[in-house]
């Protein structure tokens, strides 16, 4: 059985280099003494110097949009945003580096909003409302929402996303590209909205996403939901991990595809009867399948995760099987809301696998085998053994070391939406599960983070014998430097030994707090220890330490201040300079190096870059002393803009009896060659030719579609009907049937 399932095609960006962020906030390296923190609020104009968080006398005062603010950013410093709702775009390319990476935050816990005013704005076809092309910048605490396409888009190297949440937008919520960057505790929800009700064919979207050739990239404790897409995916990328994170009913819950080297692990996903996506589409809970094969799947490793009430709970191609482990998963229930054939607790797609091994997993299945089958297997080479079922499987998936009985799972709790726990998969101390499995060095934890005995318990959990090991204790805090009164975003965490723990937070400033998280505002100039301690149930004790460098207001240094009226474009690009200087001895005297060869003197200049590239603007202030300052910029100048994209299609006949034969054509102009052509017949078949022909065998009215994509990924679409045999239409939305199982890729 073959594959579909493309995504949407505004995903694009850079690769290449592992955010060492949590590694320097843990040995409390200070940002730079230089490190400047700057201020946005939505009273403030963008004339000011940005270096206050309320207006004062003219030039002090917040800047009004994020992206004046990052014009001005460099390796070092922090951006703080004041609360309320931003009606705009911005884009981000200046680098942070390892040691003094840029910080981009709310201020002292406010509510921020990046809103696209209702999928209007950013204007065009690529709209993204936040986008990170710079190296080490974080980026937490921040509402993004109602974009014309995508939240938050990350393709520079070594950068995080914390505490995001990003919702109904019409394409992705918040996706990495880049290396070595970490994704954590962010929520995605109503994103793919362009999808609503699965309008769409061939191209769909997901809540949070590492893609398109992402490597040692992170996704960590995040939530998804009910978005028209997946809810959390990573394809085409490697050495990529999404651990932690909990995805319910979403169009599917998590995708890895064109993967090697995932770690898939602690993840909880479910699906909640008449969910909203389940009239429009086959929920899988976890699915697994090659697109492009770029690279093809192998090397992969899914274990301790848990997963309820899809129609398939687990999935996985054949192709994508070599040297893949899956151990210690508790997979419970697939629902049956489609045909009993393609509905399948777990679900192993055809081919042929080398050295792949399901061991150590809990199969439940309430429901008769002639409702959903507790196992569909077509894949050749797969090894199982030592698995609990909670009845007889398929013969292929047999083996002497299994366990056939009820594991005695607790099942306590609700299993709503949003409420579902992962405590509900836990077994009885009498589960037969206990003790029956083998020993994996890959998997020396459970769910929990327990060790787990030797021999092991089947499933996720551990039934008896596990212990919390050694514990540990980790924290952080954000931003780790700044201006006074600063303040700090402290997380801990607490690992092993055993539950319950009971934390306490020592600032440095003779403040304290209980809690496991919290917010303290410096309020004195100086270098201060945060302690981190955390106390276990067996009175165990585990500390970590953050640095926080608090400096004072320094109104007398001598800065430089440039502004640019666009920081990329395509060629040719007219860009007017201002500048000015703050500090030192007025009056000033502005000159300019614009990277291309030309310079120019004055606090207003307009160059005009003529060429595609990446420009290095230097803006250098020498005031009545001769001291100087300067200020760098970064143009980047795209090639020419080729005219919009668009498409055009035929058909020959558009009408007539059934067996129907169908010539197709379609055509491409704008944008940039070559095209791709991707047609659906509307029939649950379709093609990648350019100029198809089909035949429609039953009577009944066809949505036809033809979506075209040029070689940078922008996408237009045409749609027409066929009508054959004069019948009433079929109750089919645009784009294909309903329930079955897409059976072809379509690029």
């Amino acid at each position: 059985m073959t594959w579909i399932r493309n995504h949407s095609t505004e995903i694009r960006l850079k690769g290449p280099a592992f955010s060492a962020l949590l590694l320097v906030l843990a040995l409390g390296l200070a940002a730079p003494a230089w490190a400047t923190t700057y201020y946005v609020a939505t009273n403030g104009n963008d004339s000011w110097n940005g270096l206050t968080p309320a207006a004062g006398t003219a030039p002090s005062g917040p800047f009004r949009t994020l992206q004046r603010t990052s014009y001005a950013v460099k390796p070092g410093d922090t951006v703080l945003i004041r609360g309320g709702v931003y009606q705009a775009g911005s884009s981000w390319v200046n680098d942070g580096t390892e040691t003094a990476p840029i910080t981009i935050s709310s201020y002292n816990g406010e509510s921020v909003v990046i809103d696209g005013n209702g999928n209007t704005l950013p204007a065009g076809q690529e709209g993204i409302l936040l986008q990170i092309f710079g190296d080490w910048n974080n980026v937490s605490n921040l509402e993004v929402r109602y974009s014309s396409s995508t939240g938050v888009v990350v393709s520079g190297d070594h950068c995080s996303v914390k505490n995001v949440t990003s919702h109904h937008n019409r394409a992705g919520g918040i996706y990495m590209t880049g290396w070595h960057g970490l994704i954590e505790n962010c929520r995605a929800y109503r994103n793919s909205l362009k999808n609503e009700y699965a309008v769409l064919p061939v191209s769909w979207a997901f809540g949070i996403s590492a893609c398109r050739y992402p490597q040692y990239t992170t996704i960590r404790g995040c939530t998804s939901w009910e978005n028209w897409g997946e809810g959390i995916s990573t394809f085409e990328g490697q050495h990529n991990t999404i651990e932690d994170c909990v995805s319910y009913n979403n169009m599917c819950n998590y995708y890895v595809s064109d993967s090697k080297y995932t770690l898939f692990q602690r993840n909880l996903a479910y699906c909640t009867p008449g969910n909203m996506a389940q009239p429009y589409c086959t929920q899988n809970n976890i699915l697994a399948g090659d697109e492009r094969y770029n690279p093809a799947s192998s090397d992969n490793i899914y274990i301790n995760n848990l997963a309820l009430g899809g129609e398939r709970n687990f999935s996985i191609s054949g192709g994508c099987l070599n040297n893949c482990l899956i151990a210690h998963n508790t997979f419970v229930n697939g629902s049956n809301t489609i045909a009993p054939t393609e509905a399948a607790n777990a679900y192993f797609f055809g081919g042929t696998a080398s050295n792949a091994r399901v061991v150590n997993n809990i199969f439940v299945q309430d429901t008769p085998e002639s409702s959903v089958m507790i196992c569909h297997l077509e894949t050749r080479g797969i090894l199982f053994s030592n698995n609990g079922w909670s009845r007889l499987p398929v013969t292929g998936a047999r083996a002497t070391s299994d366990v056939v009985a009820d594991p005695q799972l607790l099942r306590s709790g609700s299993t709503a939406a949003g409420e579902l726990s992962p405590d509900w998969f836990r077994a009885s101390t009498t589960s037969p599960a206990a003790g029956r499995g083998q020993f994996l060095s890959q998997v020396a934890e459970d769910f929990a983070k327990a060790l787990r005995p030797n021999p092991p318990d089947m499933g996720a959990y551990n039934v008896s014998g596990g212990t919390g090991g050694d514990l540990t204790a980790s924290a952080s805090g954000m931003p780790a430097s700044g201006q006074s009164p600063l303040t700090v975003s402290f997380i801990g965490n607490a690992a092993g030994g055993a539950a319950p723990y009971a934390f306490e937070w020592a600032f440095g400033d003779g403040g304290t707090s209980s809690s496991q998280n919290s917010v303290h505002i410096f309020t004195s100039p100086g270098r201060y220890t945060a302690t981190f301690t955390v106390t276990d149930g067996n009175r165990s004790v585990a500390r970590a330490a953050v640095g926080v460098t608090v400096d004072s207001w320094i109104t007398s240094t001598f800065v430089a201040y440039g502004t640019a009226s666009a920081m990329s474009g395509p060629a040719p690009l007219a860009v007017d300079f201002t500048g000015t200087g703050s500090g030192g001895t007025a009056p000033y005297s502005c000159s300019w190096s614009f990277g291309d060869g030309a310079s120019a003197s004055g606090p207003s200049v307009s160059h005009t870059f003529t060429a595609a590239g990446t420009y290095a603007v230097r803006l250098t202030v020498t005031d009545q002393t001769a001291a100087t300052a300067a200020q760098d910029m970064v143009i980047h100048v795209t090639p020419p803009v080729a005219s919009v994209l668009s498409a055009s299609l035929a058909a020959s006949p558009t009408a007539g009896p059934a067996p129907l034969a169908v010539r197709f054509a379609g055509a491409a102009s704008g944008g940039r060659a070559p095209y791709t052509f991707i047609w659906s017949f509307g029939d649950g078949t379709g093609s990648a030719a350019q100029n198809p022909e089909h035949v429609y065998a039953a009577a009944g009215t066809y949505a036809v579609t033809l979506v075209i994509r040029d070689s940078r990924w922008m996408t237009t679409s045409k749609s027409m009907r066929i009508q054959a045999g004069g019948t009433s239409a079929r109750k089919t939305p645009v784009g294909g049937s309903v329930r079955k199982m897409p059976s072809q890729v379509l690029r």
